[in-house]
């Protein structure tokens, strides 16, 4: 039972007596319930980063109904079976504190909170490699491009000559690399191939399946996110564009929750739209 005061009657009856029935009034208070949770991972002062799993425990003397998970006062995730656990993308938040706690809920809709857990939100910082001058940056988190060589100062004219023309020829060698790169890139995926996936993907994922999602998610046409995408076209790199027009599709769509992970729910509901 919930929590509160029940009211009832009590009739005391005796057979062998004269007088009538007795009529007692009866309260009854239930002033608490065997509902608790708490968060297992990640522990209280952690420091995080990237894809955050957090995981709680639940206990009902009626059954868990729900657990939710809020970051910072907002909610994240839902879970309703156990283990209880909601997915956080620590890359889209600010470095620094963070705070989260579960609320559950039981078969007689009473709740509790969990302690609230603090932790440090650690991303490297990140830098934006430029794909020649095709416009394309992507996100380079904690890596350092290796610095351009010096060339040795040489002394005499002709040497510099020959190292000039050297590194012409090897400048042109690059960039018809370069342009061959590209047009592999933007080449389409048939409209007549069916989207099949066979894989989860996330952030930083590579493959001709994740084109393949890219140019999905374009034609959906789900919001300003996908006009985004749209304007740099499909590559077969799964980066923040990708992202933030799969998180914009999942809200769309209903899918709780809408973590830019494209994981079971996401496959399930692209596998049933037409190609």
């Amino acid at each position: 039972m919930a929590i509160g005061t029940y009211n009832a009657t009590a009739t005391i009856a005796d057979p062998a007596a004269s007088s009538s029935p007795q009529m007692i009034p009866v309260s009854l208070t239930i002033s608490a319930t065997g509902i608790g949770t708490s968060i297992t991972s990640p522990s209280s002062n952690a420091s995080v980063t990237g894809i955050v799993t957090i995981t709680a425990t639940a206990t009902s003397t009626v059954g868990i109904s729900s657990v939710q998970f809020y970051l910072d006062g907002s909610l994240i995730g839902t879970a309703t079976s156990s283990p209880y656990t909601a997915s956080w993308n620590a890359y889209v938040s600010t470095n620094g504190s963070h705070t989260f706690y579960a609320l559950a809920t039981d078969n007689n809709a009473n709740t509790a909170s969990s302690s609230l857990i603090t932790v440090t939100v650690a991303n490297a910082p990140s830098t934006i490699v430029s794909v020649g001058g095709s416009g394309y940056g992507i996100p380079n988190y904690g890596i350092t491009p290796a610095p351009t060589p010096t060339p040795t100062p040489t002394t005499t004219t002709s040497t510099a000559s020959a190292a000039t023309s050297s590194l012409t020829a090897e400048i042109a060698s690059l960039q018809a690399q370069l342009a061959a790169l590209e047009a592999q890139a933007n080449t389409s995926i048939s409209s007549t191939t069916p989207y099949v996936f066979t894989r989860n993907l996330g952030l930083w994922d590579r493959g001709t399946d994740v084109m393949a999602l890219q140019e999905l998610l374009i034609s959906q046409a789900s919001g300003p996110a996908a006009a985004k995408l749209k304007a740099h076209s499909a590559t077969q790199v799964f980066g923040f564009l990708t992202y933030n027009a799969l998180v914009e599709l999942q809200e769309k769509a209903g899918i709780v929750p809408a973590s830019g992970y494209f994981g079971p729910k996401t496959r399930a509901y692209i596998t049933n739209l037409a190609p």
